[in-house]
């Protein structure tokens, strides 16, 4: 008998009202082990032993909500995705819904007697064709294994209602095309990155076209075929423009994961060309020397001021000095620091 699962908690942000409050989402990993008839809980045995009960799994879990499942590429390789929509309801659909409502337990329960009592050609029908089924799907384009085997065993399942209730053949090939389709579906949705960084790629794609003037906003690097991104300095620019950045804590989990630009390396340092785009607006080309100012009266916690001056260009003497934010973003006056630490991945 299925175990039915209706409209988790997925909201992360607190999107429906309750931000700011500490709350801990559904974590669909837990399942994970479910797939091979594992077990949620181990409970002890009340004995003089240590005796241990460890039951096994054998139903089938089935999730019901409007937002589909966003999880571990291992949980999302584990599920079945069917898309229910009102594009093909009817008057005689919703007949049918409500004489079905109408039948009691005595007119339904000979389903499951008669799926049992064929349990032996069941097995077989999935020993004979689920390889076929697995190859065909392999053949549509269909890649991950997992997925292959998911889909092919519920063609199996299609293939063996006949057993159990009437079916026409003409039904049984529509529903084995559907799986076919759902089946590329999975993996076109497993190819693609979390929401979480394609929101961000987004936004990067949004604030790097923003600035007419500036040839680059946000990527530092001076190789074109590489990004370079610092994410405190896209998170400033980001509330300038009034966009809501998604949380850096969870980017840094996701990033390295990130399929739309392969992720290469974290906090490398960077010959930034933003700085060197912003030293050119400010006072033309100057040669900078670098003082980082410390000492015994200052904070031992404190970290140490970067100051930035002009070496002499005249014989009147230098300029005057400008602090600069250590990270090297921040301040569009005076002059930025050169090098800078940022992600790297690749612009192809």
């Amino acid at each position: 008998m299925p175990v039915v699962l209706i409209e988790s908690d997925r909201s992360e942000d607190g999107g429906d009202g309750s931000r700011g409050r500490p709350r801990q989402t559904f974590h669909w990993d837990s399942f994970k082990s479910l797939f091979n008839g594992g077990s949620l809980r181990t409970t002890g045995v009340k004995s003089s032993g240590l005796d241990t009960y460890t039951p096994q799994f054998r139903a089938a879990l089935f999730i019901s909500q409007n937002a589909p499942v966003s999880a571990s590429p291992a949980i999302m390789e584990r599920i079945v995705h069917c898309w229910f929509d009102k594009a093909r309801q009817s008057e005689a659909g919703r007949e049918a819904a409500l004489a079905l409502n109408r039948l009691s337990a005595s007119d339904l329960s000979g389903f499951m007697v008669r799926a049992v009592r064929h349990e032996a050609e069941v097995l077989a029908a999935l020993e004979q064709n689920q390889r076929q089924y697995e190859r065909a799907i392999g053949e549509s384009g269909v890649k991950n294994l997992r997925v292959q085997k998911n889909h092919a065993q519920l063609m199996v399942m299609v293939d063996s209602l006949s057993f159990a209730c009437r079916i026409t053949a003409q039904q049984q090939l529509e529903a084995k095309n559907l799986l076919l389709d759902m089946a590329i579906e999975r993996e076109k949705t497993l190819q693609a990155d979390h929401p979480i960084v394609a929101a961000f790629w987004e936004m990067y794609d949004y604030l790097e076209s923003d600035e007419e003037e500036m040839p680059a906003v946000l990527n530092h690097s001076r190789d074109p075929s590489l990004i370079a991104i610092n994410l405190n300095h896209m998170l400033e620019v980001a509330a300038d423009r009034r966009q809501d950045m998604p949380d850096i804590t969870e980017l840094k989990k996701l990033l390295p994961n990130s399929r739309r630009h392969k992720f290469i390396e974290a906090n490398r340092t960077v010959n930034s060309f933003i700085n060197a785009q912003y030293n050119a607006r400010a006072n033309g080309s100057s040669v900078l020397q670098l003082q980082v100012c410390s000492g015994a009266s200052a904070d031992a916690h404190a970290a140490p001021l970067v100051v930035l001056r002009d070496s002499p260009q005249t014989a009147s003497g230098a300029r005057s000095a400008s602090a600069f934010d250590r990270s090297g973003f921040g301040c569009r006056r005076g002059h930025h620091l050169a090098q800078s630490r940022g992600w790297y991945f690749s612009a192809v």
